[in-house]
């Protein structure tokens, strides 16, 4: 139940955010279409693997390996948020990563062990 409704409210979001990211990024309708469809794949296929890796390896060895690879995509996410439009307009302030909204979303997970 808690999977569903987290993929229902990540999908949301994302077709919630799709005007704005397009407007922000200077992109089309058709590539945030393609933007949203990729977000949707990666989930659905997250999630079919999930059951098999965590029956194939554990909670423990894939607990240890999803760690650094979130680690290493917040670390990519910070160094290569743009500081200008693709036009090469300068942005009126760098955007930063939302931290508080980070902390909001793992906050009901970090209770589940």
């Amino acid at each position: 139940m808690i999977g569903t409704m987290s993929s229902v409210m990540s999908s949301t979001i994302i077709n919630v955010a799709v005007s704005d990211m397009s407007h922000y990024f200077r992109l089309g309708q058709d590539r945030m279409q393609w933007v949203a469809s990729g977000f949707m794949v990666a989930q659905t296929v997250s999630m079919l693997t999930t059951p098999w890796l965590l029956s194939r390896f554990g909670w423990r060895a894939t607990f240890f390996v999803v760690v650094p690879f979130c680690l290493a995509s917040l670390y990519m996410a910070r160094k290569f948020i743009p500081s200008s439009m693709s036009d090469d307009t300068a942005l009126p302030t760098k955007p930063t990563l939302d931290w508080r909204g980070l902390g909001l979303g793992l906050g009901p997970w970090s209770r589940c062990a």
